[in-house]
């Protein structure tokens, strides 16, 4: 049962560093200077920079940063739920 939360956490995790690495090359097409090396402790700030952006040149959320939103959320609840199950089994 762990492994079948643990695939939904490892597509949670690619997803998550795919559309983090697609806004943060979107914010640097925008003049924002990007910190590659330290991007996975960064990426949450980055990702409400880029929601900022978009709200102020499109007037709407984009589709990059709510399927960031999405992706995070699979994540942390796959590996809650892998780690509860795991103690109790």
């Amino acid at each position: 049962m762990v492994a079948f939360f643990g695939v939904f956490d490892f597509a949670g995790l690619v997803s998550m560093f795919a559309t983090g690495g697609t806004m943060a090359h979107e914010l640097e097409k925008r003049g924002v200077r990007i910190n590659w090396w330290a991007i996975r402790i960064l990426i949450y700030g980055y990702a409400g920079r880029y929601k900022r952006i978009m709200l102020e040149e499109t007037g709407e959320v984009s589709l990059l940063f709510r399927a960031f939103v999405i992706s995070t959320i699979v994540f942390y609840a796959a590996l809650a739920a892998a780690l509860i199950v795991g103690k109790t089994s």
